[in-house]
């Protein structure tokens, strides 16, 4: 790791590197190592694979031993809590399935159950004989009669295992067989369209193969005592809906051999309706766990502190120490510094306000609410007057970093990667001891030009993608809209909130619309939660836009006290029509709303 902030996949990394930076109090933690169905939720980036990867045997070894090699291998399988099989569905070829039509293939529940219970299977028995999970000692009668009676069942040659061999000699035989039935799988699917197709061999389904299998593997000796297992299958918003569907299946089953835990992308899971069209809920069929919250501050959360600890291990573990210091990490704060001038200025103003507050009195019931609420506000509209050349506020600190990457470590990582990079070019001494306010800022604008410019116009370009050409065109306009309309009331001295991120809808919603709010949510524009409604009865959705558009409409993005109420006819006016929008703004429309419930200040 040449870069401390580099990006990798988790499914690829060490267990002794997972170990060292997985910070323990992330959310989820806890709930998804219970026992139970569970689906774990978040956008890209927010750390869900990380948590997968973390709970496999190799890794539980090094936790459960305060980490190191040494100590690690004193630690048998048996020891630890339980066993948990990772399966990617990233790195698999079931999207072969999805494209098929040819004979109704893309719609054939027996055949699609077979490709996946033989690619989960696969990967499985994969990833234990690569980490080394099982040991040398010979099988016992029992695990091997079960094996054996399972794979008689299919009146096929089975795996080639005998009753003297170690369970990890078994263990292989079982994956070279299934690499077998899977080479034979693919291959059929890339000959389907000949004229000689048929598929000649027994389909396997996971109540006659996966889950027996998984039954025989947990009654292995070198198994954990618990005999508890998990079987985590990630990036399930990448299977087809027919194979979702079958997922669901398997999820709407009572299942006491074992426990399996789901990931997807937010918005981006197919259906929740199974095989036989009944839908599965939670609580009563899985438990829902969340990964993400919209609050940076969030006290019951604390991204903020979660994201400090993820900092520091990728620090220590780079050995970026303080100046003159062998053993002391580098203090955060100190690696991603304010801009100092700025800095001074924005506390210089702040006391201005806190006199006038004492002569004049407060807007709120306490002063440090207005301080919070309207000197950065003030100083980032004072900078540029009335003129367009705002962007002399340097986004920067460590702080803000946290509150740009709107919940997601990925964005901070992301942005603090190339930071690095850049930093390192421009050191004299060819190490990087901080990251100059300066290049924060230059990275910072750099990816919300790209949010704006670039991702969106990718999106109305792929339309696969986003649903439709003009379902993503909608969604940029409206972006854009909102963007103008924040920049616009923060620049607005008169405004009694200026610090808007977020905003709530004052009646129902179009089916317009909300295909296009959808659309956004899924791509992590958006994060969606819900608001008393204008008129005090009941609640309604409030969006919240990702603080990393900030930089391109210089907006504060320290935290949100306030949000715009609006119709569907004004969203419908910013998605099809944002020339006549920007003209009604420049007027002076849609900037008060009147009274609002407010929601809390994060602290």
């Amino acid at each position: 790791m040449d870069n401390p902030f580099a990006v990798f996949s988790p499914e690829g990394l060490a267990a002794d590197v997972v170990v060292e930076l997985f910070v323990e109090n992330s959310p989820g933690v806890d709930s998804i190592q219970s026992d139970g169905h569970a689906m774990l939720v978040g956008p890209r980036g927010a750390g869900k694979s990380m948590l997968l990867r973390y709970m496999e045997p190799d890794c539980q070894r090094f936790s459960q031993t305060g980490g190191g090699v040494e100590n690690s291998k004193t630690l048998a399988l048996a020891d630890i809590p339980y066993y948990a099989a990772y399966v990617t569905i990233r790195d698999t070829e079931l999207d072969l399935l999805s494209t098929q039509d040819a004979g109704g293939l893309s719609t054939n529940i027996a055949l699609n159950e077979h490709v996946l219970v033989v690619t989960i299977a696969l990967r499985i028995m994969e990833r234990a004989s690569k980490n080394g999970h099982f040991g040398y000692d010979t099988i016992s009668e029992v695990s091997f009669d079960s094996l054996h009676a399972l794979f008689s069942m299919f009146n096929v040659e089975g795996p080639n295992f005998r009753r003297t061999d170690s369970e990890r000699d078994v263990v292989k035989h079982i994956e070279n067989w299934l690499h077998l039935e899977y080479d034979y799988t693919i291959s059929y699917l890339h000959r389907v369209n000949s004229a000689n197709s048929a598929f000649d061999r027994k389909l396997l389904r996971f109540s006659g193969f996966l889950s027996p299998l998984i039954a025989s593997i947990k009654t292995l000796g070198s198994m954990p005592a618990s005999r508890r297992f998990f079987l985590m299958i990630d990036d399930a918003d990448r299977l087809s809906v027919t194979q979702t569907r079958i997922l669901n299946t398997w999820l709407s089953k009572r299942n006491t051999e074992f426990s399996v835990k789901v990931s997807y992308e937010m918005y981006g899971y197919k259906t929740f309706y199974t095989s036989i069209d009944t839908r599965i809920e939670a609580p009563h069929d899985y438990q829902e766990i969340r990964v993400a919250d919209i609050y940076t501050s969030n006290k019951k959360i604390n991204y903020r502190d979660r994201m400090r600890q993820i900092i520091q291990r990728r620090l220590r573990r780079a050995k970026i120490f303080r100046p003159g210091s062998s053993n002391n990490i580098t203090d955060v704060d100190a690696f991603f510094p304010e801009d100092h001038k700025q800095k001074l200025a924005i506390e210089r103003l702040r006391e201005v306000k806190r006199r006038d507050l004492q002569k004049d009195g407060s807007r709120s019931a306490r002063d440090r609410d207005d301080l919070y609420r309207y000197v950065l506000p003030e100083y980032m509209s004072r900078l540029g007057g009335n003129s367009k050349n705002r962007s002399t506020y340097r986004y920067s600190g460590f702080d803000q970093l946290v509150d740009i990457s709107s919940g997601v470590p990925r964005y901070f990582l992301e942005a603090a990667q190339k930071m690095y990079d850049r930093q390192l070019i421009r050191s004299s001494i060819g190490s990087v001891l901080q990251i100059a306010p300066e290049i924060q800022d230059s990275i910072l604008r750099d990816q919300a030009q790209e949010l704006v410019l670039d991702e969106l116009e990718k999106l109305q370009n792929e339309p696969n993608a986003g649903g439709s050409r003009e379902l993503a065109t909608n969604l940029k306009n409206l972006i854009n809209s909102l963007g103008a309309m924040f920049e616009k009331i923060m620049n607005d001295a008169n405004a009694s909130e200026r610090r808007v991120f977020s905003f709530a809808i004052s009646d129902e919603v179009s089916p317009e619309v909300d295909e296009v709010l959808k659309l956004g949510l899924r791509h992590a524009y958006f994060s969606r939660s819900s608001i008393g409604r204008k008129e005090g009865f009941g609640r309604t959705e409030k969006y919240v836009l990702s603080r990393r558009f900030a930089p391109f409409w210089n907006l504060d993005p320290s935290g949100f006290s306030a949000y715009k109420f609006l119709t569907t006819a004004d969203l419908a006016l910013m998605m099809t029509r944002p020339g006549i929008f920007r003209n009604r703004l420049r007027k002076g429309e849609f900037l008060e709303d009147g009274p609002q419930l407010e929601l809390p200040i994060e602290e």
